[in-house]
């Protein structure tokens, strides 16, 4: 990924992706943090981060009308275990 990228829709999910990372990293150090003070600032910040993917995704999706179908249209509950089309499983 550049380090600066061109658009603004690239912009928003770079920003998305580093939050993404953002928050799996804040929960981490708090499932390893001893002093309990310390475990309750890190979910704090995992959790302030959530709130920045959910923002990101809403510019996202008033930016990138394909992604707002994908969003719109939803995903099935068997989507995951039905298998891609086109692809057989063993």
């Amino acid at each position: 990924m550049a380090m600066h990228p061109g658009t603004d829709m690239e912009r928003v999910r770079h920003v998305l992706a580093r939050e993404l990372e953002t928050i799996s990293e804040y929960e981490q150090l708090s499932r390893e943090a001893q002093d309990p003070r310390v475990r309750d600032f890190l979910a704090h910040l995992a959790a302030e981060e959530k709130e920045h993917v959910t923002e990101a995704v809403l510019v996202l999706r008033q930016l990138d009308p394909t992604q707002d179908e994908h969003f719109n249209r939803g995903v099935a509950d068997d989507h995951f275990t039905s298998g891609a089309p086109g692809v057989s499983r063993s």
